[in-house]
């Protein structure tokens, strides 16, 4: 029997408000671990969660954190901590909180005074919260037993063949649940690495402002906290710049801004070339239409975004362009893939677009990776 099936990617729906607000974009470094970390059935309002600070927040050893679970149907909830290094760890429910049946409304996790969550590790990385809904009660961690010493249920340390078995563990037993949700958060664990932006301008001595704070005058260096920060420059005589910069977990980061002098009615020509041609483009926020642009704008910085379904977004929100003179980019998207969980009875062999990919064995389950994001035939 053949089937037409979409392959999606965990992170796109997210990634595709970038331009409505450039602080929900994901890193590109994020959504490469997403992919191998999460799992992710259906991504709908259902459940969708939250943590006491920003996605993408920065937390240091012994800071506390929670949780805000919204729910639209009854089910079963499961939070799972799925950090870059160390133990994949079920933080609810726990020894203090078995009880996980919860009925539709907002809660709050941890919800009393019993227990708190405290960061900690040895290692800096990027940290998963994995949140999962489900009609039926689920035991992904089969064989540990919690306690008043140990409340939470854990395995190992994330050894990469450790946590493949875990994961396909996880996989099958999701698939064979009617209902099933998953939402997902991430935040930086910094175990005391220093990330800095070196800013500079031309000319020398503009005003910098640092997430709405003024923060001193270029050149100038600041230690920041990983994540996006809004910087913005001003300058009399100068036209303003104000961009967003993503600084990564202990990088030392630079950047240079050439400001424009304040002329009336100064002109360019931004000359955009877009790979796929049928790409959508858009400039400080408005769609401008799809493929290769040749657009006459005010001279200074622009944002452009390019954006197609099955290839990772583009942003870049310091282009520049120059009075009376045309500025070229070159915009080649990279392709995405995505990944494909496949649950028989009995074994079945999988065949996508005509081409052999395996089968589901003994087990019933099997579950393929690096297919191009779009529509596929399933035989």
């Amino acid at each position: 029997m053949k089937k037409l099936f979409l392959v999606s990617l965990i992170f796109m729906s997210i990634v595709g408000i970038a331009i409505a607000s450039q602080s929900s974009m994901i890193p590109p470094e994020v959504q490469s671990l997403a992919a191998i970390k999460l799992i992710t059935i259906q991504s709908t309002d259902v459940l969708t969660a939250s943590m006491n600070r920003a996605d993408g927040s920065e937390y240091r050893k012994g800071e506390g954190i929670s949780f805000t679970v919204r729910i639209k149907k009854s089910g079963y909830l499961y939070v799972i901590d799925m950090p870059q290094y160390g133990k994949i760890t079920q933080l609810f429910p726990n020894y203090y909180q078995t009880k996980n049946f919860f009925t539709p409304g907002t809660y709050k996790i941890p919800s009393g005074s019993e227990y708190r969550f405290t960061v900690s590790g040895t290692k800096s990385g990027i940290e998963f919260v994995q949140f999962i809904l489900s009609s039926k009660p689920i035991d992904f961690f089969q064989s540990v037993k919690t306690s008043n010493q140990d409340p939470f249920a854990s395995i190992g340390e994330n050894g990469e063949e450790q946590f493949k078995t875990f994961k396909e563990s996880m996989i099958k037993s999701i698939m064979i649940v009617p209902e099933k949700w998953t939402a997902w958060t991430y935040f930086y664990f910094n175990a005391g690495v220093t990330s800095t932006l070196n800013v500079q301008s031309v000319p020398a001595g503009s005003n910098v402002d640092v997430d709405g704070l003024y923060n001193g005058i270029t050149p100038a260096l600041f230690q920041l906290p990983a994540g996006y920060h809004k910087i913005t420059l001003s300058m009399g005589g100068y036209q303003p710049w104000s961009g967003e910069v993503f600084v990564g977990l202990g990088e030392k980061k630079s950047m240079n801004v050439t400001l424009i002098p304040l002329q009336q009615n100064l002109t360019g020509v931004l000359s955009i070339d877009v790979s796929p041609s049928n790409a959508f483009v858009y400039v400080d926020g408005q769609n401008v239409g799809s493929g290769d642009q040749n657009l006459t704008l005010s001279a200074g910085y622009h944002s452009v975004s390019v954006m197609l379904d099955g290839y990772q977004n583009y942003y870049n929100n310091s282009v520049l362009v120059t009075p009376n003179q045309t500025s070229q980019l070159i915009v080649n998207l990279v392709p995405l893939n995505g990944n494909l969980y496949v649950y028989s009875q009995p074994y079945v062999q999988i065949y996508i677009d005509g081409v052999y990919a395996g089968g589901t064995g003994y087990l019933g389950y099997t579950y393929i990776t690096g297919i191009p994001a779009g529509y596929h035939t399933f035989t």
